[in-house]
């Protein structure tokens, strides 16, 4: 109807106090949790094939994205983690330490 195909969202820890690697964490959850329910408008995607298959289907296409990339840490396995999540999209601009 509206002609959009693709929205991106940042999840996760962007700024502040916390835990980075269990806030991302968490809000990954929420938003499993949110697009399950409403899995007749949205779609989770990771690629442009996945966008151009909810817009076939009449959803739009959430595309995760991180800030910044805190939560990673020092730890190069949690690449690994965030991609089966879905986050194939980290900035390294913002945030409070810019480690």
């Amino acid at each position: 109807a509206s002609g959009l195909a693709a929205v991106c969202v940042t999840m996760g820890h962007v700024l502040g106090g916390g835990d980075p690697l269990q806030d991302t964490l968490d809000d990954l959850d929420r938003w499993d949790a949110f697009l399950a329910q409403r899995a007749d408008v949205f779609a989770r995607a990771a690629t442009a094939e996945q966008v151009r298959q909810a817009a076939a289907a009449g959803r739009i296409a959430v595309v995760p994205a991180f800030q910044n990339s805190e939560m990673f840490g020092r730890d190069a396995g949690r690449v690994a983690l965030f991609a089966r999540r879905g986050g194939l999209k980290a900035g390294i601009c913002h945030g409070s330490t810019r480690k």
